[in-house]
């Protein structure tokens, strides 16, 4: 998923994620993150947007799964459909630790019942 890149993040709606990412220990992420906490701003991720641009950066694939690429706002406790051959789940766009514990236990569920196909690798 890196590739040649510095930093791979899950996707967040048009933003990159800054609660799922791989990324490179080399001088341009450095320099990112050094910059990152020379200039924080309102959050972790907005300050990442903010300096990311300093990096050769990409997004993850699907695969590295969140609710965001599938709905807008919070998850409320619906149904959440997730694709096949999901790699990870990133439980975000859920308020609360029960309500992040019940989004797992839901995927876990899906996962158990064959709605999802194991990766291959």
């Amino acid at each position: 998923e890196l590739g040649e890149h510095d930093i791979a993040c899950q996707r967040d709606r048009d933003r990159h994620c800054s609660g799922l990412f791989v990324c490179r220990a080399n001088d341009s992420t450095l320099r990112m993150f050094e910059a990152m906490k020379s200039n924080f701003a309102d959050d972790d991720q907005t300050t990442l947007n903010r300096f990311i641009g300093r990096t050769n950066a990409t997004r993850l694939s699907s695969r590295f799964f969140n609710y965001g690429q599938i709905a807008s706002g919070r998850w409320t406790g619906g149904t959440i459909e997730t694709p096949p051959g999901m790699l990870a789940h990133h439980a975000n766009h859920v308020v609360g630790v029960p309500a992040k514990i019940r989004m797992m236990n839901q995927v876990r569920a899906g996962w158990k019942s064959g709605r999802l196909v194991p990766c291959e690798d």
